[in-house]
């Protein structure tokens, strides 16, 4: 769609916390072909064996989704920290290879890291499980995932690759006896693969495999662990899953369950398959912004990703197939709605992570309302939309956004020009 803004695909690390939730980052500024608002599963691999302790709240990021796929490098970090004070919870045998490894990563000695982190995960899969305490997949994974992200860190994302894989193919093999919190381990680590398959760029099947598997694996845990809405059918029940009304466990999160769908839609939209991708959407959307009815309540940050999202949704529509007044229509009615949702949301006051999003979700949507109101032949209108877009994406910092709401007033200022009559030349 000419001249429509969206998301860009910016990634950030996943630092690990002790009630293993993703984190939403902040928008990068990059304005591109439309991606997803992201949301990050966190690999925590320690103090974990009780999940229900933990609160709900955990650090916030400065930066969302995406620092993820910026130059290729897509880190896990990991919660050294955290593995120093629960120490006791690994056996014996483990720990001084863990001491050395975090050591080794924390003077920036990577290779030597890598070393310490392998010889433990080796000796990790020798150990009979009993000897890991509860929940032992998420200790063996745990270790995986960091061996990965200090191969990251030394330039070596193939390696990565290759233990985040084994990891999960670990998981997969021993599925039968994984609990709730290392079953969604398992969608952690798909979701993963998928962003860094991306980031390598490897070929766009093997992407999708590791997507597929981390939606699909997100919507089996969110079905068995939680109960079916009061008001649901048997015939609603066997159709996907209404996600927006699941009343999901205290470990399990909306963000756990819509960053997977959310990142399979924007991969369905990057590679033109968008009869995949705005249903995917649309399920991403529905766990952000409830229905008017539901009991749930979107947090402000929540509403304006979702508002985000609408206004991707706006620019699938007129990609799909030729352009029609129709498909206009469609794409305004859900800009619109977009905009709508964001002026609720910025009716109370807004966190400075919860501001960054909605003035990024301000300037993607006001930009679009005008390009779809230029298409419309519309240019008043457009012209008032292109100026709201470059005064918030200024008042916000975003100079990107700037730039391109500028050079859209320059040009509907030359088409204006162009079309104005000339004036007579008198008679000589």
């Amino acid at each position: 769609m000419n001249n429509l803004l969206s998301r860009c695909s910016r990634q950030t690390s996943w630092p690990a916390v002790s009630n293993i939730q993703f984190k939403k980052a902040q928008q990068c500024q990059h304005l591109s072909i439309p991606s997803a608002t992201r949301y990050r599963r966190h690999l925590s691999t320690v103090n974990e064996t009780n999940p229900e302790a933990s609160p709900k709240t955990g650090v916030r990021l400065s930066t969302l989704f995406y620092t993820l796929i910026a130059l290729g490098v897509v880190s896990t970090s990991y919660g050294l920290y955290e593995i120093y004070k629960m120490f006791t919870q690994w056996p014996p045998a483990l720990r001084p290879d863990l001491r050395a490894a975090i050591d080794a990563k924390h003077k920036g000695n990577f290779p030597l890291s890598a070393k310490h982190f392998q010889r433990a995960y080796d000796m990790a899969l020798e150990l009979p499980v009993t000897e890991l305490g509860e929940q032992p997949y998420l200790k063996i994974s745990g270790v995986a995932i960091a061996l990965g992200e200090v191969l990251e860190l030394a330039n070596q994302p193939a390696g990565a690759l290759e233990s985040y894989t084994e990891a999960l193919e670990l998981m997969r093999k021993h599925k039968d006896k994984l609990t709730g919190p290392e079953r969604l381990r398992t969608v952690a680590l798909a979701h993963k693969l998928g962003a860094l398959a991306q980031a390598l760029g490897r070929p766009s099947a093997e992407e999708e495999q590791w997507r597929v598997f981390a939606v699909e694996e997100a919507l089996r845990l969110a079905k068995d662990t939680t109960a079916r809405p009061s008001h649901a059918t048997e015939s609603a029940d066997a159709a996907l899953v209404v996600l927006a009304e699941l009343d999901l466990p205290r470990w399990l999160h909306n963000d756990d369950v819509g960053a997977p769908i959310e990142a399979l839609g924007e991969f369905y939209g990057r590679t033109g398959r968008l009869d995949y991708a705005l249903p995917l959407y649309l399920q991403a959307i529905s766990m952000l912004v409830p229905p008017p009815n539901s009991p749930k309540k979107a947090t402000s940050e929540e509403l304006c990703r979702g508002a985000e999202l609408m206004s991707n949704m706006a620019e699938l529509i007129v990609r799909d197939g030729a352009l029609t007044r129709t498909k206009i229509h469609q794409a305004e009615a859900w800009a619109r709605k977009a905009l709508e949702i964001l002026d609720k949301a910025s009716s109370s006051r807004l966190s400075g992570d919860a501001q960054g999003v909605c003035d990024q979700a301000y300037v993607v949507t006001l930009f679009n309302l005008a390009s779809l109101r230029e298409m419309g032949a519309d240019p008043k209108a457009a012209k008032e939309y292109f100026q709201r877009a470059h005064d918030t994406a200024t008042r916000a910092g975003i100079r990107e956004g700037t730039a391109e709401a500028r050079m859209a007033l320059m040009r509907l200022a030359r088409a204006e020009s162009a079309a104005a009559p000339k004036p007579a030349t008198p008679e000589q």
